[in-house]
């Protein structure tokens, strides 16, 4: 095996690993969402006064699709 195939093969699989990286973090990030969006939805409504939105407001980004 020459230096250039051991590069293009170490480059290879740096970049897989940043791929696979990014893709855990993205799931990371809509579970955290979706955990978020939940608790907010229970949430009793002083709280929600504390805060500043309404029972509605609430419902509606609790409903919201993980992804978005």
């Amino acid at each position: 095996m020459t230096t250039s195939a051991i590069s293009r093969q170490a480059i290879s699989q740096l970049t897989l690993e940043i791929t696979v990286k990014k893709f855990y973090g993205q799931i990371r990030c809509w579970l955290s969402k979706s955990r978020s969006r939940k608790q907010l939805a229970e949430l009793p409504d002083y709280l929600l006064d504390d805060v500043g939105i309404s029972k509605h407001q609430a419902r509606t980004e609790s409903r919201r699709v993980f992804w978005d």
